[in-house]
C-alpha cells in the first residue's frame, strides 16, 4: 500500500493521509485500508467510496479522470465519478468505485499530470 507523504493541498493544513505530487493531491485512507461500511457496499458487490482532489492552482487546469486496476487477483476496472460544479481548478469531491474488495492501483489525471497509489478495499 502506498504511504502517504504529507504533501499539502493547496490552502490546506497539512495532515498526516495526505498524499501529492505537487500537481495532484488527495487524502489516504489510514494505514492504507479503505474499511467499507455497509452503506458502502452496493446490490452488485461493488464498494462507492467519496474520494478528494486537489489540482495545483493556476498549475493543473482540467477535469479529474480516475482509472484503476485490481493488482491482486484479476477483475473489472475501477470507475471514477467526478462531481460536477467544481470548476476546473482546485479541490474537487469524486465516487471512486470499486468493484470487489481486494488490492486496487488507483490513477486520477488531469492532462498530463497524474497521481497514483495503491490501497486495500475491505469489505464490512
Amino acid at each position: 500500500m502506498t504511504s502517504p507523504n504529507r504533501s499539502a493541498p493547496p490552502d490546506d493544513e497539512v495532515e498526516s493521509t495526505h498524499l501529492g505530487n505537487g500537481l495532484i493531491g488527495t487524502d489516504l485512507w489510514p494505514d492504507g485500508l479503505v474499511i467499507a461500511r455497509p452503506e458502502f457496499v452496493q446490490p452488485d458487490g461493488s464498494i462507492v467510496v467519496k474520494w478528494p482532489w486537489w489540482r495545483a492552482r493556476d498549475v493543473v487546469i482540467g477535469q479529474v479522470e480516475i482509472t484503476g486496476r485490481r493488482i491482486d487477483a484479476p477483475g473489472p476496472p475501477v470507475t471514477g465519478v467526478v462531481a460536477s460544479g467544481y470548476g476546473d481548478t482546485d479541490f474537487t469531491p469524486s465516487s471512486v468505485i470499486f468493484p470487489s474488495p481486494g488490492c486496487w492501483e488507483v490513477t486520477s489525471r488531469v492532462g498530463n499530470a497524474s497521481l497514483s497509489f495503491v490501497t486495500q478495499v475491505v469489505a464490512p
